[in-house]
């Protein structure tokens, strides 16, 4: 008896001193999984932040139209292709002004809309509404409650949660794929401090939705093909990228990519992924028709821009020069504020458009890397090169226009160039090219803000 109570006081002590230790290691455990998010977190917040707070200029990429379509739906409420500027978005746009349009004098109520560019009509009805209903209706309560200026401030604040919750999910991937996080956190920084990720980060756009987009079709296509999910998780992540935003549907486009390497070794999981993946391309195409029917809006065919920008035919260098075919590679370059074209900061983006570039092609090439991740980053190659003549035919046919495709439409594959660049540049040397183009790059647009 007294042998039975010792050995159970012994087994009870064991059990208070192994607890505590097995705990600690479980929070040791999580905080070196999350280290590498929050790395990025500090990497990219502040940076972006101090962007909003000193670059009030509106972009010329269409973001007065996006800022009268989040002010709209931010009541909540949808636009309609009639619809001309509302008296709260031409005073958001006339007092933080334009690059390259003449505009009214700051407060100067009532407006005018024909002194705003397409007569004041707001040309993004075209748009999908919920990225402007979800950033808007989040922005309102924010500029209550806590310090900001206007709607349009916290609606670009809000474009670094998209981008970082996007590359939470990138990260994800990257682990079920076998890419280490410490490395893929630092090209994914190099990523996000680049021209187009930034932009898209810190203006009224929709593009800010695109790196979580790709990176939750990315994430459900890779754990279905694992079996470690459901197949219907991919079409339910399709859907979702494809209604934040059609252009997303490169996304898709890689995947289907992917889905025939899969066809190798398991033919009926690759033809339920093709199958899945384009009955949500169909289905967004036809939620998209539907909403448009329901808000009693015109086609958006014919619209003054697409008056401006209508051919009749297209040419040969239409699809093969290098403004369709390798436009989108990589998929970061692009516009820079003002503020920033300094010669330092135009310097450090031009160097981290090399890095993405060798990164994109070599990942897609490597012989080291696992077939599956091989594969994802091939397709994503593929896509990103062949992507633009085939936006620029869709963009012919459907509305007989033609205009140079930027780099942006390709940010849904911000995620599988990260997972290609940090495979590449996994050693120590190519980790410490990463860093120094990263801390470049804070450096000079650090000093550019100043």
């Amino acid at each position: 008896m007294g042998t039975t109570q010792v050995a159970h006081d012994a087994s009870a002590a064991d059990v208070d001193v192994v607890e505590p230790r097995a705990d600690t290691d479980e929070r040791r455990g999580a905080l070196r999984r999350l280290g590498p998010f929050l790395v990025l977190i500090a990497l990219v917040l502040p940076i972006n932040l101090l962007h909003v707070e000193r670059i009030r200029t509106i972009s010329p990429l269409d973001e007065l139209m996006h800022i009268d379509y989040l002010i709209r739906a931010s009541k909540p409420g949808f636009l309609r292709m009639s619809d001309v500027f509302t008296q709260e978005a031409m005073d958001e746009i006339a007092c933080r002004r334009h690059p390259t349009q003449a505009l009214p004098p700051c407060g100067q109520r009532p407006y005018v809309p024909e002194q705003f560019s397409w007569k004041g009509h707001n040309l993004a009805s075209s748009h999908s509404p919920y990225y402007y209903m979800i950033t808007g209706v989040l922005a309102r309560p924010l500029r209550a409650l806590l310090p900001g200026d206007s709607l349009v401030t916290w609606g670009r604040v809000l474009g670094s949660v998209w981008l970082l919750a996007g590359f939470w999910v990138t990260l994800l991937a990257g682990r079920r794929l076998g890419v280490p996080e410490w490395t893929l956190a630092p090209f994914l920084a190099l990523l996000a401090l680049s021209p187009s990720t930034q932009h898209a980060a810190t203006t009224i756009n929709p593009d800010a939705t695109c790196v979580l987009a790709g990176a939750i079709v990315l994430l459900a296509v890779v754990r279905a093909e694992e079996r470690s999910c459901s197949v219907l998780w991919v079409p339910a992540a399709a859907l979702a990228a494809l209604l934040l935003d059609p252009g997303n549907v490169l996304i898709v486009l890689t995947m289907l990519l992917f889905a025939l390497f899969v066809a190798r070794s398991r033919r009926r999981l690759a033809a339920a992924l093709i199958f899945l993946l384009l009955v949500a391309v169909v289905v967004s195409e036809a939620a998209g028709r539907i909403l448009i029917h329901l808000l009693g809006t015109v086609d958006y065919t014919g619209n003054p821009q697409d008056t401006l920008f209508s051919v009749s035919g297209l040419a040969g260098p239409n699809y093969w020069s290098e403004s369709a075919l390798f436009a989108m590679v990589p998929p970061t370059k692009g516009y820079l504020f003002p503020q920033l074209s300094t010669p330092a900061h135009i310097t450090a983006a031009a160097a981290a458009t090399l890095t993405a570039t060798v990164g994109m092609v070599a990942g897609a090439l490597d012989r080291m890397a696992s077939p599956r991740l091989r594969a994802v980053t091939s397709s994503g190659l593929v896509t990103l090169v062949i992507g633009g003549p085939l936006l620029v035919v869709v963009r012919f046919v459907l509305g007989g226009t033609y205009f140079p495709i930027p780099a942006r439409y390709g940010l849904c594959l911000v995620p599988v160039v990260g997972l290609a660049g940090a495979t590449v540049f996994r050693g120590r040397a190519g980790r410490a090219i990463v860093w120094a183009v990263v801390v470049a790059l804070l450096a000079t647009a650090s000093y550019a803000l100043a």
